[in-house]
Parts: C-alpha cells; sequence; structure tokens
C-alpha cells in the first residue's frame, strides 16, 4: 500500500491538470499576517474528483481568484456549488520551481452544479452523441466541450 501526505489544503498531489472541483463553502477571507503572503487572500473548500467526502481548502491565487469572483459575483453564498477546473503548471516561486494551481471557473446552465458523484451509481444517464449536443446546443462551445469530457470520463457517452 502507498501512502500519502495528509493536508486539510490542496495542493498538486491531490488533482489532476483538468480536474473539476467543487465549492462546498462560502470563500473565507486569510489575512496576511495568518497566511504570511504579502497580502490578503481568500480560500474555498472543495471537494476533488479523488474527495469527495472530505473537502480540501484551497487558497486561491490573485488570478484564480479574480476570474471566480467576475464569473460567480461578489457575493459569497452565489460561489456555493460551483464548479472550478483546476490548470496545473510549473513556475518559479521564489527560486525554485514548484508546482502551481491556477483555476477556471465554469458555468454550465441548465444542469445542477453539483456534478461530482461517486462512480459506482448505476442510475446514471448514458446519452448518445446527437442526445448530448442537443442538451447543451444553446451553451457556450466551451461549456459543452466540458460537459462531453465529462461524460466521456464517466462512461456516460455512447458515439
Amino acid at each position: 500500500m502507498e501512502l500519502k501526505r495528509l493536508s486539510d489544503y490542496l495542493g498538486p498531489d491531490d488533482v489532476d491538470d483538468g480536474d473539476i472541483v467543487l465549492i462546498v463553502d462560502e470563500p473565507t477571507l486569510r489575512t496576511k499576517e495568518e497566511t504570511g503572503f504579502n497580502r490578503d487572500t481568500y480560500s474555498v473548500k472543495v471537494l476533488t474528483p479523488r474527495e469527495q467526502e472530505d473537502a480540501k481548502e484551497w487558497t486561491l491565487n490573485k488570478t484564480t481568484f479574480n476570474a471566480c469572483y467576475d464569473k460567480f459575483g461578489k457575493k459569497s453564498e452565489d460561489w456555493l456549488n460551483k464548479q472550478i477546473r483546476v490548470k496545473k503548471t510549473q513556475q518559479n516561486v521564489m527560486g525554485s520551481l514548484k508546482w502551481v494551481l491556477y483555476g477556471e471557473p465554469l458555468d454550465i446552465p441548465g444542469e445542477p452544479q453539483k456534478t461530482l458523484e461517486p462512480p459506482s451509481q448505476p442510475d446514471k444517464k448514458v446519452y448518445t452523441l446527437l442526445e448530448a449536443i442537443q442538451k447543451t446546443k444553446d451553451w457556450p462551445p466551451e461549456d459543452q466541450r466540458s460537459y462531453l469530457d465529462y461524460l466521456r470520463s464517466e462512461n456516460r457517452l455512447t458515439e
């Protein structure tokens, strides 16, 4: 059995590039005194595809926070049950190359925001490609692709 490091915070080992996480609590302000960063930040509690029971706290970088603010709004309660696609990248942080998590806020109209479910639920509908395209015809192209990718990843799409 392989062990992994335990943490309450979301880190690069907790997600893969492109994973979609679900916000399960309102954003929390974290002061620069608390974090040691040179500015105040916000964090959100999220469920990941790997961990759907114990939420991880994700300290959002400025880029991710601003993108979420623009998409989800300024009221913290409006962020509940929203989804963020994780983007992993390596960058120089204080002189050493580290994995950094960025987020792309998603808004999938007409569908419940909480699409993360345990993988072994037998009653999930399987869509044909035509059904999925018809269902998403009024969605932005990026959201259509995300939804089709999700259905494929869950083996819920026949082509």
